[in-house]
C-alpha cells in the first residue's frame, strides 16, 4: 500500500529540521522539534534519511558541512527563499550560494521519468531489522509538473519502490528513510494558533506529534510563508 502527498515547493517554506542523533552537534536554529514561534505556521512534516552509520551522502545546513556531499547523489536541496527540489549534486544542483540546506541520501531512484537505481553498483539501499529486502520504505521527488511528493510504500523491494515513483509522475526520486515508523508525513490542526496537534497520513506512521517534541532524526518542515515570522526558521 502506498500512501503519498503533494506540496507545491513555491507556496510553502521548507526547513530542515537537525535531531538529536541525526545530526546531532549544533548548535542549531532549527533545532530537533519545531519551534514555538514558528508552530502557529506549521503545515506539515516529513522525515529525512538515513542515519550517518549507514553511510549516506552528504549534510549541509546553518552555513555547516556536517557531512560532505557527493556528486551523483540525489538531493533535496532548500533555497535562502525557503522553496524547495529534489535533483542530482553535480548536475542539475551545483554550489551556486543559492542553497540554505542540502540533504543527501543515496543516488537517484528515478531521474528523467526513468528508473535508475538498478544502474548504481554496490549501493546498499537498506534492509529491515530482520536483514529482509522486503520493509515499509520512503522517498521524496520532484515530479513532471513541478510539485513536490512524499510517498510512504510498504512493505516493498527498492525495485518496487522505484516503480511507484515512476507510476506517480517523478521525474526525480530519492528514497529516505525506511523501516519501522520512521517513514512519515504529518499535517496540523489548529493553524494560526500555538497549540498545534500533528495527524499522521498512515496509522503506521507512529507519533503524530512527532515533530513537536523531540525527534531524535533529521526532518523537513513545510510552512505558510505569508504568517511564518522573520527569521524563526533558518
Amino acid at each position: 500500500m502506498a500512501t503519498m502527498a503533494a506540496f507545491n515547493p513555491n507556496l510553502v517554506r521548507a526547513a530542515l529540521h537537525n535531531g538529536q542523533e541525526t545530526p546531532g552537534g549544533g548548535p542549531w536554529r532549527n533545532k530537533d522539534r519545531v519551534s514555538e514561534r514558528a508552530r502557529p505556521s506549521l503545515i506539515a512534516s516529513f522525515n529525512g534519511g538515513f542515519r550517518f552509520d549507514h553511510k549516506p551522502g552528504g549534510y549541509v545546513t546553518e552555513g555547516k558541512v556536517v557531512r560532505k556531499l557527493r556528486e551523483g547523489y540525489a538531493t533535496f536541496g532548500i533555497r535562502a527563499d525557503g522553496t524547495s527540489t529534489v535533483g542530482v549534486w553535480g548536475e542539475d544542483m551545483i554550489d551556486d550560494g543559492s542553497w540554505v540546506s542540502l540533504r543527501q541520501n543515496l543516488p537517484p531512484l528515478v531521474r528523467g521519468g526513468e528508473i535508475v537505481f538498478h544502474t548504481y553498483d554496490k549501493v546498499d539501499w537498506g534492509k529491515d531489522y530482520d536483514d529482509k529486502l522486503f520493509n515499509f520504505r520512503s522517498a521524496v521527488c520532484r515530479r513532471t509538473d513541478g510539485l513536490m511528493m512524499f510517498v510512504a510504500v510498504g512493505d516493498v523491494s527498492i525495485s518496487m519502490l522505484a516503480e511507484t515513483m515512476v507510476l506517480l509522475s517523478c521525474d526525480t526520486a530519492m528514497e529516505m528513510d525506511i523501516n519501522g515508523t520512521w517513514p512519515y508525513f504529518a499535517v496540523y490542526e489548529n493553524f494560526g494558533k500555538a497549540d498545534r496537534r500533528g495527524r499522521v497520513i498512515d496509522t503506521r506512521m507512529g507519533d503524530p506529534n512527532r515533530h513537536l517534541n523531540k525527534s531524535t532524526k533529521d526532518f523537513i518542515a513545510l510552512f505558510d510563508p505569508a504568517t511564518l515570522p522573520t527569521g524563526a526558521v533558518r
